[in-house]
């Protein structure tokens, strides 16, 4: 079936729909500016700009409903074509375009249910583990060789179980290998909030380690930047829900991981601040303050729903 199977044509409607988006918000900044060029605004202050009206304002109304109109009609044609295509392996230069989409602008793929969004799951040896029977992987019947030591890889902010292969070496598995642990890495769309993927890591876990197909006796957890926070966070929500799984929690082992916020996004709140107090800058903003709410969160590393701060 060559370059067109399911996975493929899933990815087209979700990159028409981000370029729908993407084209219907240029076109309401541009015409923000428009405006605000006509009003005269001063320099500094708070901007009056809205829609242009006349001949103007139907002009950039037709560009909104067109691109509506085709975009939504590319996606209602290609749904149905969907399911009948085969399935095809994901490549790795895929998996790491749509895990960094997902980092910029996961929830609003998730609000808007788009076939990019990342739904968090388990690997191993290269195969999704289903939590509910960790004996078995998803595509075949061979058995996984488990341990009853658990090495559990949390990766980073638009980043995905990949990136712990440098070089043509899987650093996980090595060590996993000359520790005696059964490797496992999460795959979870970072754009999320950092406790919403925390309280689904938390449930996953439980399932997981109550059937596991030997007795577990130890869990660690290697948490890359971001990875950290949603480690402590899934600790956080299991505590809170009684979960077994904690009782086998040995260690953690945290990389690089902004405990006390990122720097950088504060910066970027800063930024955003700063450029609002002129009419002129104040449209462009509104594309800086697209990124989705896991990279707020890294502002002050917050784990916890009742502690997010903006």
């Amino acid at each position: 079936m060559g370059l067109i199977n399911r996975r493929s044509l899933s990815d087209l409607r979700g990159v028409v729909r981000l370029a729908t988006e993407a084209t219907v918000g240029v076109t309401d900044l541009v015409e923000k500016m428009h405006h605000t060029i006509q009003l005269g605004h001063a320099p500094l202050g708070a901007s009056r700009a809205g829609n242009t009206a006349g001949l103007t304002g139907l002009i950039y109304s037709g560009i909104r409903g067109t691109t509506r109109l085709v975009g939504g009609g590319l996606d209602a044609a290609m749904a149905p074509i969907n399911t009948l295509l085969p399935d095809h392996v994901s490549s790795t230069s895929r998996d790491a375009f749509v895990s960094a989409i997902n980092g910029v602008y996961g929830d609003h793929l998730f609000d808007t249910n788009n076939p990019l969004a990342i739904q968090m799951s388990l690997r191993h040896a290269g195969q999704e583990v289903d939590p509910d029977q960790p004996g078995v992987q998803s595509d075949g019947d061979k058995e996984p060789a488990v341990t009853g030591k658990i090495l559990l890889f949390v990766h980073g902010l638009c980043l995905n179980e990949g990136h712990w292969v440098k070089d043509g070496s899987n650093h996980g598995q090595v060590l996993a290998d000359d520790l005696g642990y059964t490797a496992l890495y999460l795959r979870y769309n970072s754009g999320l909030h950092i406790a919403d993927n925390g309280h689904e890591l938390a449930s996953v876990l439980e399932r997981l380690l109550a059937n596991w197909p030997v007795r577990v006796t130890e869990l660690v957890i290697v948490g890359h930047s971001m990875g950290g926070l949603l480690t402590r966070s899934t600790c956080l929500h299991g505590a809170a829900a009684d979960h077994d799984w904690l009782r086998y929690l040995q260690k953690m082992v945290f990389i690089g991981s902004p405990h006390h916020g990122a720097p950088l996004e504060r910066g970027s709140n800063v930024l955003d601040f700063a450029m609002d107090l002129s009419p002129y800058l104040a449209p462009f903003t509104r594309i800086a303050k697209k990124r989705s709410v896991g990279i707020t969160d890294l502002r002050h590393g917050c784990i916890a729903s009742e502690k997010r701060q903006f």
